[in-house]
């Protein structure tokens, strides 16, 4: 098979992964927007909904219990394994109220019920914003990465940051695929951080570090796409948001789109120092 006509098959089956992409995206026209963000949105709500209806028919009182608020991908989904059919057992009771305190063998929730417990499993979460953690990463002037980054982690195409020369991160800031495969996604980076160490070896450079306008820029445009996705709807609060609700860790992009994106590493994008000047 020639080279490009390889290439050509990839790329399709590639963009065939982006065939959900629609769903994500506002569209501002769309009469109701508390609960779908469009009508492909909508309708893809509305066979969720139904599929949960039918789990749960011998008690649809559960039904408003665990069917959400926001709109259908404003947070991870998971597929069903038997989980709703599970809360029509005997010995499983749906509490949706916040515990407030744990006792010995019980926890207390916040109408002041107490439940007796054996097992107490706590579900804490991660830290989805703490990029490269516990790694203490220090860069130009003493700048310590973690302490620049903060709660707002940002990256350009995810890879580089300014300050920090020859440091290219994977799967970093807002690389999170939309729909697909993050495999992909690491593919892509490494081709670039590939081809940007050849470009520093072919010109005898010792630094590459990304400019600060091309970085800005990225993530200016990085969040202006995201205001177009369900993930910025105001009733979505979840681990993709940071505390100013800022989107942090998924891509607002189509696959192919950033495939375009680090095809190529821009060499203009960067700052460089080579081995005759010392730097």
């Amino acid at each position: 098979m020639p080279y490009y006509e390889g290439w050509y098959r990839f790329l399709n089956f590639w963009n065939s992964a982006d065939r959900m992409y629609p769903a994500f995206r506002v569209d501002p026209d769309w009469p109701e927007p508390e609960l779908a963000v469009s009508r492909t949105n909508d309708k893809l709500r509305r066979v969720m909904t139904t599929h949960i209806e039918r789990e749960l028919a011998a008690r649809p009182e559960l039904v408003d219990e665990v069917l959400p608020d926001y709109p259908a991908l404003g947070k991870r989904m998971l597929q069903d394994n038997g989980w709703f059919r599970t809360l029509l057992r005997d010995d499983v009771d749906l509490v949706n109220e916040r515990v407030v305190r744990v006792e010995p063998h019980a926890v207390v929730t916040e109408s002041g019920a107490r439940r007796d417990v054996d097992v107490l499993v706590l579900g804490t979460g991660f830290h989805p914003n703490k990029y490269l953690w516990p790694m203490t990463i220090t860069g130009r002037g003493g700048r310590v990465l973690s302490e620049e980054w903060g709660d707002d982690p940002r990256a350009h195409v995810g890879i580089t940051m300014p300050g920090f020369p020859n440091l290219f991160c994977l799967y970093g800031p807002n690389t999170n695929p939309v729909v697909g495969s993050v495999v992909f996604v690491l593919e892509c980076q490494v081709n670039y951080v590939v081809k940007a160490i050849g470009a520093m070896l072919e010109h005898g450079w010792s630094t590459m570090e990304c400019r600060s306008d091309v970085h800005d820029a990225y993530n200016e445009r990085v969040d202006a796409e995201h205001e177009h996705l369900v993930w910025r709807h105001p009733r979505v609060h979840s681990y993709y948001n940071n505390d100013a609700g800022r989107v942090t860790t998924n891509m607002p992009w189509k696959l192919i789109d950033y495939w375009r994106m680090t095809r190529e590493p821009a060499l203009d994008d960067f700052v460089v120092t080579s081995h005759e000047r010392g730097g």
